[in-house]
């Protein structure tokens, strides 16, 4: 029973953790999206309003593949890594919660809005936010500790 108790109070901080993290980007989107942009680093970095109709890096791929693919993705990810998250291994608890979260913000724009607001913009041509910093964030968690669980 108390290892239940443990686990559901994982499973409620996971879920908050994930509503901040939503609720904060997509309070920046909608700041953006309301007021402009602005140049952080003139002719290198601003932050700005941009369309993304495509999927990572504005890659095209056409919305009734959009929405399994992300479906998929994260029924694999929690499947691999419920039992890790039940034990407590910070780190997946970190990685899920980074993945959820960005994956989440991302979605509710493209079910709201039929694209993603991206906000971050370099002038070499990379246009992301903050969704997709927290997505590619706990996949490079998920890898680091895959790699250190295959040395173990």
């Amino acid at each position: 029973m108390i290892v239940v108790g443990k686990f559901l109070r994982r499973i409620i901080l996971l879920d908050f953790g994930v509503l901040l993290l939503v609720g904060f980007d997509q309070w920046v989107k909608f700041a953006v999206s309301k007021q402009g942009g602005f140049f952080i680093w003139p002719d290198f970095l601003d932050i700005g309003f941009y369309q993304n109709y495509g999927i990572a890096f504005g890659i095209p791929l056409p919305l009734y593949l959009i929405y399994p693919l992300i479906a998929v993705s994260l029924i694999l990810i929690s499947w691999r890594y419920w039992q890790k998250l039940g034990r407590g291994d910070i780190w997946i608890w970190l990685a899920c919660l980074l993945i959820f979260a960005g994956a989440a913000s991302n979605l509710f724009d493209r079910l709201y809005w039929g694209y993603v607001i991206d906000y971050i913009h370099f002038s070499f041509g990379s246009t992301f936010n903050l969704a997709d910093v927290l997505v590619v964030g706990g996949v490079g968690v998920l890898l680091w500790r895959e790699l250190i669980s295959s040395r173990a």
